[in-house]
């Protein structure tokens, strides 16, 4: 009789760890690719040198860029619509491995300047230096993140991503841009809102 017992209590103690395990399992719905859709800065700052400063970032990283000269023609430097600057959250795709990595791809400036007494600064480039951030995902859809470079804390800090819908989220952070129009560095509070694209068949 005892074993019978023993034998009953076996399988209900197995049955509620199953139970367990199966109520922990969140479905991962955040992979895939993401574009950026708006960049909103707590301060208005000037990033193609054009003499005009706005907090909307998303519009002045997308604007074309003036050179020192002003009889050069402005160029645009940074296209959001372009696949390799969006963002993209592993696995992405079938053959990557099941490690949880978000690659942000917040386009940051890289200054350089003309002379030596850095009051020619230019816009040479857009880096994705501040990048990569494994994550966990949590029963109430909240996103944990940590930072993978420590090192890139002097680029910026990512404070909070939200997930505002199944197909979108917002990331608020510290970080750093050039203002053309004071001619310095500057950190700003900036909101980030991301949507989800689909790879194109072709």
């Amino acid at each position: 009789m005892k074993h019978i017992h023993y034998l009953l209590l076996s399988v209900l103690l197995a049955f509620s760890s199953c139970q367990n395990n199966e109520e922990t399992v969140i479905e991962n719905n955040f992979k895939g690719h993401y574009k950026i859709t708006a960049m909103e800065s707590d301060q208005p700052l000037d990033l193609n040198n054009d003499g005009i400063s706005s907090s909307n970032l998303y519009e002045e990283i997308a604007a074309p860029v003036h050179g020192n000269n002003k009889d050069e023609t402005p160029i645009p430097f940074y296209h959001f619509e372009e696949w390799s600057n969006y963002a993209e959250v592993r696995p992405a795709f079938d053959d990557q491995p099941d490690y949880q990595l978000l690659l942000l791809r917040l386009p940051l400036q890289e200054i350089i300047f003309q002379n030596r007494k850095e009051t020619e600064p230019y816009l040479a480039f857009y880096t994705h230096n501040l990048t990569d951030y494994e994550y966990t995902l949590t029963e109430d859809s909240r996103v944990d993140l940590r930072l993978v470079n420590p090192g890139a804390v002097r680029l910026g800090v990512v404070e909070r991503l939200e997930r505002t819908g199944k197909d979108t989220f917002v990331v608020e952070m510290t970080a750093r841009y050039f203002d053309f129009f004071n001619h310095q560095w500057t950190y700003t509070r900036i909101n980030v809102t991301y949507e989800k694209v689909e790879r194109s068949s072709e």
